[in-house]
């Protein structure tokens, strides 16, 4: 599935399996995975992004932010300035890919 915003707040809330979410303008990306089955994919140009993941999740993560912050809250992620990256859970099938060009990427 792919999501896209123009100028608007996009909000996912218990999704499950995979997709891509797109916010082309202004307009925060909001996301909640009750389970993640397959890769994901974000990307704000000029917002923010918060994702959540459930807590028995495994996945290969990264996130960038150009103008912004980075918070990541999993254990194995680590974040150097305006990158992340690591592996969440054991056995990591599945990444999750989170780009914000001007705005902040937090990560549940």
């Amino acid at each position: 599935l792919k999501y896209t915003t123009s100028n608007g707040k996009l909000c996912r809330t218990g999704a499950y399996g995979s997709a891509s979410f797109e916010a082309t303008s202004d307009g925060t990306l909001d996301i909640a995975f009750a389970e993640i089955t397959g890769d994901i994919k974000a990307t704000a140009k000029s917002s923010d992004i918060h994702f959540t993941a459930p807590k028995d999740a495994a996945f290969q993560f990264s996130a960038s932010s150009r103008n912004g912050s980075i918070e990541a809250d999993y254990h194995g992620v680590a974040v150097s300035g305006d990158q992340a990256s690591g592996d969440v859970g054991d056995n990591p099938q599945f990444t999750v890919e989170l780009e914000a060009r001007n705005g902040k990427v937090e990560a549940r």
